[in-house]
């Protein structure tokens, strides 16, 4: 009879679980579709039947494969090549804007792997169909949080198995909706394509390697790993900005936590695994940057046709630091209530001297902890990772035990944070689309550093309730300010010039003053 009891408590115990799960799996779905839809609403400027067009770099690329040749069909202006010196900023209305003009044909500087999938495309939808580069944004941010989901899914089910499962709902909706996104959906052009294609892959690879670290079996670990340096080299592929980080994850992957107790033999395994298929991408784009400029490190950029040149300079770091992270936004009684101006020099500190540094900040930005302060619980996971990390003991457990999955997510999440804004903070300007390059990184640390909290203080309901309280109010002002950020549409207001109907009475319902 107790036998039977025990057995009639461990079936009801289980169908509760799948239950839960059910619903979780519908709740993310759900969250999911809205945040889909909110991606269209405001990439159409609040019309939702067109996305306005912006640039076409993409597609020229991928119809210039399709036709077997690595130059753009388009030829360049022949009173353009007639010039002594084309790159001259007084020529502009002869230039295709930011392609690259070498031996009388035109490149593109930006990474190839997009224009390769958009090729595939094309090869089924018609190789004349116009894909603009706003179709490419859309699809890769809806790829990012996509992926976003699955990894918040397995981080809930292998390291917080005791959390209330829809705990994921709230994180998903952050991590889809939080500024930059919305605002850069606003002009959703190659610049924020090219960004969101390498943040798109790598948080691919975060993920494979994820399950390639919590999978029993080894030889779907290899294929996981595998799948993880591919998606990190296609990352490459799209901004090559993200060496730095692409190389730190492949370093921190191969060797760190759970590697460092393992034999050469493993380690070198391990490493080839991860570490090849970026090699070959690597190699396959060096060849291509050899077949188009005789010289493999070249892009293209030295052939832009762009009069702003990106000279780098450690003395740019100060308020370029602070504008990523800290610099403030103008708070109004008008619809939409936030405001992040372009040249605003009132809203940097007059200590930096810019005019000393040559800095100008012309573009909007909003500081990513001010406009998503819940990513400062990221802390909390970062302490709790070097916590673990000195612990000599914790490298000495049997792989695949929870603290070592822990300390390898929370180093890639820091890793996500940190490297691919470190090219950005030598250049003479900041601008609101370089935040998509790291703000996926601080906000999955505020999510595992809240998760870790609530884990902590699970025999404490007083304090977890309180945590939960304050996490909520800064999740909910993230979202809100997001959304708000996002009908300003972009760095030349479009919402309000593409659709003043909808925001005119926005305005007048919604402002508290006239």
């Amino acid at each position: 009879m107790i036998a039977s009891d025990e057995r009639l408590a461990t079936a009801s115990g289980a169908a509760g679980v799948r239950t839960a799960s059910g619903r979780q799996l519908w709740a993310v779905v759900l969250t999911l579709a809205a945040v889909v839809a909110i991606y269209w609403f405001f990439i159409t400027l609040g019309r939702g039947t067109d996305i306005p067009r912006q640039t076409q770099f993409y597609n020229l690329l991928a119809e210039a494969f399709l036709h077997g040749q690595l130059h753009l069909l388009q030829a360049p202006d022949p009173e353009l090549l007639k010039k002594a010196n084309p790159f001259d900023g007084v020529h502009t209305q002869l230039w295709l804007y930011d392609a690259s003009l070498y031996q009388g044909r035109y490149y593109t500087y930006w990474g190839p792997v997009p224009a390769l999938l958009l090729a595939f495309v094309k090869l089924f939808i018609g190789r004349t169909t116009y894909v603009g580069d706003e179709l490419v944004v859309l699809a890769f941010v809806v790829g990012r949080v996509s992926i976003g989901a699955l990894l918040l899914l397995g981080v809930r089910k292998h390291l917080f198995p005791r959390l209330a499962p829809l705990w994921v709902v709230p994180a998903l909706a952050v991590f889809g909706l939080a500024s930059p996104y919305l605002f850069t959906l606003g002009r959703p052009a190659i610049y924020e394509a090219a960004i969101e294609g390498g943040q798109f892959f790598l948080l691919l690879g975060v993920w494979a390697a994820f399950s390639g670290v919590t999978t029993s079996s080894s030889r779907r670990a290899r294929w996981l790993l595998s799948l993880a340096g591919l998606a990190w080299g296609a990352a490459l592929a799209c901004r090559i900005s993200l060496l730095l980080a692409v190389a730190a994850l492949v370093a921190w992957t191969a060797f760190c936590p759970f590697g460092l107790r393992a034999g050469v033999r493993a380690l070198a395994l391990r490493f080839a695994t991860v570490a090849g298929p970026v090699a070959l991408v690597g190699f396959l784009l060096a060849l291509y940057n050899f077949a188009r400029f005789g010289a493999w490190s070249e892009f293209g950029l030295r052939y832009q046709l762009n009069p702003l040149r990106l000279d780098y300079s450690l003395a740019c770091w100060a308020p370029n630091l602070h504008s990523y992270f800290v610099r403030r936004v103008l708070v109004g009684c008008q619809f939409p209530f936030i405001d992040a101006p372009s040249g605003a020099v009132s809203l940097m500190p007059a200590s930096m001297n810019l005019a000393k540094l040559r800095y100008l900040p012309l573009e909007p930005v909003v500081g990513l902890f001010v406009a998503a302060p819940v990513t400062l619980f990221g802390l909390i996971a970062i302490g709790s990772a070097l916590k673990e990390l000195v612990r000599t003991r914790a490298l000495q457990r049997e792989h695949g035990a929870p603290r070592e999955i822990a300390l390898w997510l929370t180093g890639s999440a820091l890793i996500l944070a940190i490297f691919p804004v470190l090219p950005a903070l030598g250049f003479f300007s900041s601008t609101m689309r370089y935040l998509a390059d790291f703000a996926s990184g601080w906000l999955l640390l505020g999510t595992l550093g809240f998760w870790t909290l609530l884990a902590r203080l699970r025999e404490q309901r007083v304090l977890a309730r309180v945590s939960s309280v304050v996490a909520g109010a800064l999740a909910a002002y993230t979202l809100v300010f997001g959304v708000l950020l996002g009908f300003q549409g972009g760095y030349y207001r479009a919402f309000k010039r593409v659709n003043p109907g909808l925001y005119d009475k926005l305005s007048a319902s919604l402002s508290v003053c006239k």
